[in-house]
């Protein structure tokens, strides 16, 4: 069936199928950091399409064991620019909620559901993405004007700076955009 990036690029994702992922996806993710796992590479291109119903998260390359839930070395960034959350890019020696930087990415992932593209892909290059990540509050991208407040108040509470002010994956299944029918 190929990847969530594949179905993006024959067609961006209305917000129905955008929120049916995005569930899937939290909930892979939410697997993974209740049995101590850090993906650190959740992109488009590594969520597979089962059918044209089902993903699952693939590509544990990058991935993480964390020993200490709360501490890892981050003094090497790894994962996709488009999609590395402010944190990663700093490669401190110790970042506190690194699950966080998954979430982060799942925004970004969000993002090119609905418009194609991840945040700043449409105007910057890697080089200069990585600039404008540290010194923006919040990531550049233009959501359709038909977005429900429900998907830009998701974003929001996703594209926290500070990690440990961004929900995890379990509490954002609860979110209204991921449980409103």
């Amino acid at each position: 069936m190929g990847t969530l990036k594949d179905h993006i690029a024959s067609h961006v994702c209305l917000e129905e199928e955008a929120k049916h992922f995005t569930s899937q996806i939290l909930q892979g993710v939410r697997y993974l950091h209740e049995n101590g796992i850090l993906h650190r590479d959740i992109k488009s291109s590594n969520i597979l399409m089962q059918s044209e119903t089902k993903v699952k998260i693939s590509d544990f390359g990058l991935s993480k064991i964390l020993k200490d839930q709360r501490n890892i070395d981050l003094s090497t960034s790894v994962g996709t620019v488009f999609y590395m959350a402010p944190e990663v890019l700093k490669t401190e020696t110790v970042v506190i909620y690194p699950t966080k930087a998954d979430i982060w990415s799942i925004g970004c992932t969000v993002v090119e559901m609905i418009t194609g593209m991840p945040p700043y892909a449409k105007d910057y290059s890697c080089f200069q993405v990585k600039g404008r990540i540290a010194a923006n509050e919040m990531p550049e991208y233009e959501l359709p004007q038909s977005a429900s407040d429900a998907l830009k108040d998701f974003l929001k509470r996703i594209f926290k700076r500070n990690p440990c002010e961004r929900p995890s994956a379990e509490k954002l299944l609860e979110h209204i955009f991921i449980v409103d029918k």
